[in-house]
């Protein structure tokens, strides 16, 4: 407030050196303002590696702000040169502490990491109306993770071909809807995840966006195992995210380190089709189900979501969707009053072309 008001009396004040000196005595106040977090401890509750973390992370912040505050008070007074060297000066002990934790040991990093996992899962169990999270296992993964409601460990080998399929009525009881809207029956005619036992392949299709085969036969060569994925995939995730009135299913696979290689909708599909689809690539299973808020924050961060946290994407994250000439096809196909069972055909051939 007080910074607030030296920067409207130095604005009034017009020209000369009584504006330079409320700017000099306004900029600083409001800098400390607005940076008043870092100077406070960090919130009590938190896991000890993580509140070790954040409060390294406050003390170099306070560091940067001592050459912030000399560039505020500097440059109304004209040292321009004082100014840029201590701006240039700012980033410094935040860009060094940074790196210094790259070299902290392995297993601290990972407590911290479990520490956010754990205290994202409280803020949405809050904001959800729940009296507690679910039950947090820190060794799960890479980072930790939730307890899934069902887990099905890797069977240690493969099983008869089968398949998973939306339907029409599980997608209108998701939706709340009677009708569907083109992409859901352009997905409901296309969309499957299907295990070959014969050629020892995982076919996830998610219609004209795209098909993946994953090949998980050991035979195969090294080079072509996982087929287009980063890595091979050494588990199945249904992750269900209930909202107040909708909710959406994701299939994720994951590798040996938790992080996701491919993500795809699972909108209309049976959990126990996925499920048995898994088992019979060989593959553990997991299921979640999240109840989200009813009001969602305007801005949601990706390191302030949860699933994004158990499960990071890797580099080479792969997530089939309908290219903007894809959808534009599918208008055209709707408004000529093309049957929607010719609609994949159309579609899927911008896809290969």
């Amino acid at each position: 407030m007080a910074g607030a008001v030296c920067l409207a009396v130095g604005f009034l004040q017009g020209t000369g050196s009584g504006r330079e000196v409320w700017w000099a005595a306004g900029l600083p106040c409001l800098l400390t303002a607005v940076g008043w977090r870092v100077w406070t401890a960090p919130e009590e509750g938190l896991a000890d590696a993580l509140r070790l973390r954040r409060l390294s992370r406050r003390i170099a912040l306070r560091l940067g702000t001592v050459p912030a505050l000399v560039a505020a008070v500097a440059l109304p007074l004209g040292s321009g040169a004082w100014a840029v060297w201590a701006a240039l000066l700012t980033p410094v002990p935040l860009l060094v502490e940074t790196a210094l934790w790259q070299f902290a040991p392995a297993a601290l990093r990972r407590n911290v990491r479990a520490g956010r996992v754990l205290e994202e899962a409280q803020v949405l169990a809050a904001r959800a109306g729940q009296d507690q999270p679910q039950e947090f296992d820190p060794t799960g993964g890479r980072s930790g993770r939730l307890v899934p409601d069902r887990f099905l460990p890797a069977p240690g080998g493969f099983r008869a071909a089968c398949s998973a399929r939306p339907s029409r009525r599980r997608i209108q009881e998701t939706q709340g809807v009677k009708e569907l809207i083109p992409e859901d029956e352009l997905w409901l005619r296309s969309a499957y995840v299907q295990w070959s036992s014969s050629r020892r392949v995982l076919v996830l299709c998610c219609g004209p966006a795209g098909t993946v085969r994953v090949p998980l036969d050991p035979a195969t060569s090294p080079s072509l195992l996982g087929g287009p994925l980063a890595d091979v995939p050494v588990e199945l995730v249904w992750l269900k995210e209930r909202y107040r009135y909708a909710e959406e299913v994701r299939i994720l696979l994951l590798n040996a380190r938790s992080q996701r290689l491919l993500t795809m909708p699972g909108l209309g599909m049976r959990q126990t089709e996925v499920a048995r689809v898994a088992q019979a690539a060989g593959l553990a299973y997991s299921a979640y189900e999240l109840r989200q808020p009813d009001v969602l924050p305007a801005v949601e961060l990706p390191w302030h979501n949860l699933p994004n946290l158990m499960f990071p994407r890797h580099r080479r994250h792969v997530q089939p969707k309908l290219t903007r000439h894809q959808l534009k096809l599918l208008d055209t196909a709707v408004e000529m009053k093309l049957p929607p069972a010719r609609w994949p055909a159309m579609v899927g051939q911008a896809g290969r072309s």
